[in-house]
């Protein structure tokens, strides 16, 4: 890593990666911008840039989507669905629709902690992401989770969170909070033990980021599939012929 100038720090990058050219010594630099705005000019990222840009294409388009997070190294989007009465999982470095559960069954991930996030407020969504919720129980050691819930109801209760509620109408309050309610109603019943039929990109292994990368992680398939659907930095730095500095 290398220090973020006042003008990255201003697009979000709190961390800027550095490399160096094997070439010619060239120093190269990788902001991690957090800006959305800023991410459409520069076009580079990896998941975390994509799922900021694909994340807002949703929300300007005028769906409810949501930021999700997981803590085994990986950001998504979830749009709400109105003809489905729930939310959707959309990768969009993978060109995934409802497909929860790939990071565990496909790329074969020991998943943990899962967090979608909206201007109304987090949710905890690992029930929606893993066939076997008690097994991931036994690795979320990093809080009691009767203290994870009080976490969440403070973080939700916090003033930006009240002032997004507080924009609404009331016929769109009470909408909003039936989708919340719904959702917690489907994620108790796939924590416990609700099953359904698992689609073709829920099996197969990861197939955005450079193979010899993917191999590394263990998320790849039998077949170990040479599809690169988006860059990740072991394909950033093959292409750029750069090796990360300090």
């Amino acid at each position: 890593m290398v220090a973020a100038t006042s003008e990255e720090r201003r697009y979000g990058a709190s961390r800027v990666e550095g490399y160096t050219c094997q070439q010619c010594g060239t120093p190269v630099r990788f902001p991690r911008y957090n800006d959305p705005g800023k991410l459409l000019e520069t076009r580079r990222g990896r998941c975390g840039e994509w799922a900021n840009c694909f994340t807002l294409v949703c929300i300007s388009l005028g769906y409810f989507a949501r930021y999700v997070l997981d803590f085994t190294d990986h950001v998504w989007t979830e749009v709400y669905s109105a003809a489905e009465n729930r939310f959707l999982h959309l990768d969009s470095c993978e060109a995934a629709l409802d497909s929860p559960s790939m990071y565990e069954v496909g790329w074969g991930k020991d998943l943990t902690y899962i967090f979608a996030f909206s201007k109304y407020g987090v949710t905890d969504v690992i029930k929606r992401y893993t066939v076997n919720f008690p097994k991931v129980l036994s690795r979320r050691t990093d809080m009691h989770e009767n203290d994870l819930a009080g976490l969440i109801r403070e973080m939700n209760s916090c003033p930006t969170v009240r002032r997004a509620w507080s924009g609404l109408d009331s016929p769109k309050t009470e909408e909003t909070r039936w989708i919340f309610d719904t959702e917690q109603l489907e994620l108790s019943l796939l924590g416990r033990g609700a099953t359904r039929q698992l689609v073709d990109a829920e099996v197969r292994g990861r197939t955005s980021g450079d193979i010899a990368w993917r191999r590394r992680r263990g998320e790849v398939d039998e077949k170990g599939s040479e599809d690169v659907a988006g860059g990740e930095e072991d394909d950033e730095r093959a292409k750029s012929g750069v090796t990360k500095g300090a």
